[in-house]
């Protein structure tokens, strides 16, 4: 049908991304699913020549698409939980933002809604007050999922040892060589981990705010992982250390390794 894509996304709930990614393939798609469904008299073809309808899904993909925005933002290694913090913040005002924007007719804010009405011809704000309870939901949600969001002003001299007011630090607050050399050169938890042995007691208060395990991404990569090596040619069950050494980050002395071993006598 000469479309841009090749076939359509199946939604797996292992793969926290995908929804999103269904939601946005199924709109852009729009046209050939329609054509599809009413070749087929399937119910659910009137379905893509409402604009009512579409606009709904527009919008389902846009709110998704940010979400797996703030989702992949939250990821990777050494990400600690101040950040996450941070990011949750910034998302819950973005929404508060986006509800004003919505009042005063403005939609840039989530692209495949703001071109839906162009190609139906439809007003975008007979929609408008659905989706700000959705907006005021989502809010709720959040400040329900993480209550003590606000109030994270006690961790402040984590965030920044040398910023004015706090007293506890002063003599670490005067060292110029960690302040220049140092803080500004390294991880949050990094510099913690430096100084532990010249504040024990302050970087292992700092450290326990900072260890909390704050994303899922190396759940998420154990799976890809997994995926790959239990293949149809594997021939044993057991992959226990194979996919320890896929997933770690030392690199393995194979010298070494190989000297240990006798090597086999026929050789």
């Amino acid at each position: 049908m000469g479309a841009k894509f090749e076939g359509l996304l199946l939604h797996s709930n292992v793969r926290w991304l995908s929804r999103g990614a269904v939601l946005n393939r199924v709109f852009e798609m729009r046209r050939e699913i329609g054509e599809f469904l009413s070749s087929e008299n399937h119910q659910l073809a009137g379905r893509f020549s409402d604009a009512s309808w579409l606009r709904k899904l527009a919008y389902m993909s846009d709110i998704f698409q940010h979400l797996n925005l703030l989702n992949k933002s939250m990821q990777g290694r050494g990400t600690y939980i101040l950040q996450v913090q941070d990011k949750v913040q910034a998302f819950t005002k973005k929404i508060a933002l986006w509800s004003t924007k919505l009042k005063e007719g403005v939609t840039e804010m989530f692209p495949q809604l703001h071109q839906a009405p162009l190609s139906s011809g439809a007003d975008p704000g007979t929609i408008s007050p659905l989706i700000q309870s959705h907006l005021a939901h989502l809010q709720g949600y959040f400040k329900e999922y993480f209550p003590d969001l606000e109030d994270n002003s006690n961790q402040n001299w984590i965030r920044n040892p040398f910023a004015p007011g706090v007293e506890r630090l002063i003599d670490m607050a005067n060292e110029w060589e960690l302040k220049v050399k140092l803080f500004q050169a390294v991880s949050l938890p990094q510099y913690w981990l430096y100084v532990k042995k010249d504040y024990p007691a302050l970087a292992e208060r700092a450290l326990k705010s900072l260890l909390p395990f704050a994303t899922t991404s190396v759940c998420e990569s154990g799976f890809s992982t997994l995926k790959v090596l239990k293949t149809k040619h594997r021939a044993r069950l057991q992959v226990d250390n194979d996919i320890r050494l896929a997933l770690t980050n030392l690199k393995p002395r194979i010298d070494k390794l190989c000297r240990s071993h006798q090597a086999h006598p026929s050789h």
